[in-house]
């Protein structure tokens, strides 16, 4: 089961405070004109734009923003039929990450028009900014810097660093911060009742405060495919063969996708790093702690920055396009399971 999108929510766990504060700023009818909602993905950040569209185009509303999912406001927004609403998201994109492209947001400033709008108000609603490409971004800096009358600009942020700081600093920053996991317990058992609640929980520690990314997890089957990797490092040092390890890499990543590639490997290697450090993983059973043990006895401590920043190297520049899975694959074992004193190399796009 996955949760209702954004557009079409009812329901926010976690983020009361932010939303009375947002419900108090709509009631006061001064409002600024440009918002970066910003945390982790999948905490509820579009969710509560997207009340906050509401309110500012006339939904009734609660003291936390909420409307009735009857109300014609909401019932116009959902359905994509509000003529004062606009929204720019990535369009799919088959074998690459998808991004925001220049022709999606170049007519923006003609469609908001040189007049408010029905209400007084036009609102867009960008999901994320990190996937704005440099001329997307130029045209939303334009809009921020001469916005047009009655216009509010709602920016959902994943990761601080990918928006231009000229944006970033033209808007009110709204910071979420992730679910507890209390919270989070409660969302994965109504999303999730036909897993069993020790399935739910191992979850958790994975998901990083966010119910979106614990969805994702268990949708990819991240725990069968994270003890299979894991499985193939100990073979690996027991004298199996990293090819062998690359393979179930691969597997991974064609589960994970491009958008989110060497989850597994970056998992495994964050709770290596934990456990030489002397910390317990959370939620790790005594067959985990062993495999890990075992991993994180290969380097000493000091040498685990090295293979971290690689993989996140190689993350970030995977591209199946440009990059075949197979050879990024046996990088990724390769820096999991190499000397500390190898130097990495890694692979070049084609």
């Amino acid at each position: 089961m996955s949760l209702p999108e954004p557009r079409q929510a009812f329901e926010l766990a976690g983020h009361d405070a932010a939303a009375a504060r947002l419900a108090r700023i709509a009631a006061s009818g001064r409002i600024p004109h440009g918002w970066l909602f910003s945390g982790p993905r999948g905490i509820g950040k579009a969710t509560l734009a997207w009340r906050f569209a509401r309110a500012l185009l006339g939904a009734a509303h609660d003291a936390q923003l909420r409307s009735e999912p009857t109300d014609r406001v909401f019932r116009m927004l959902a359905s994509g039929g509000h003529p004062d609403l606009h929204v720019l998201e990535v369009e799919p994109s088959r074998g690459k990450r998808a991004v925001i492209k220049v022709d999606q947001a170049r007519d923006l400033k003609e469609a908001f028009g040189t007049t408010a709008g029905l209400g007084g108000r036009r609102v867009l609603i960008v999901d994320a900014a990190d996937d704005l490409n440099p001329q997307s971004a130029n045209a939303i800096l334009k809009l921020l810097e001469e916005p047009p009358p009655g216009a509010v600009l709602l920016l959902i942020n994943h990761v601080p660093g990918r928006i231009l700081p000229t944006i970033a600093s033209r808007c009110i920053r709204l910071r979420l911060k992730p679910l507890d996991e209390l919270t989070l317990a409660r969302l994965l058992a109504e999303a999730l009742p036909e897993r069993s609640a020790a399935d739910r929980s191992a979850l958790i520690p994975f998901a990083q405060g966010s119910i979106g990314r614990a969805l994702w997890l268990d949708a990819v089957g991240f725990l069968r495919l994270y003890q299979d990797v894991l499985q193939g490092c100990i073979e690996a040092l027991q004298g199996g063969s990293v090819m062998e390890l690359a393979a179930k890499i691969a597997a991974a990543l064609q589960a994970t996708g491009a958008q989110a590639p060497f989850e597994v490997p970056r998992a495994i290697l964050h709770r290596a790093l934990q456990n030489a450090a002397g910390r317990v993983p959370p939620g790790s059973d005594e067959a985990e702690r062993a495999a890990l043990s075992t991993l994180a006895a290969r380097r000493p401590l000091d040498a685990w920055g090295a293979p971290w920043d690689n993989l996140a190297r190689l993350a970030a520049r995977f591209e199946p396009q440009s990059l075949s899975a197979d050879a990024a694959s046996l990088a990724a074992a390769t820096m999991l399971m190499g000397d500390p004193g190898d130097r990495i190399v890694l692979p070049e796009p084609w």
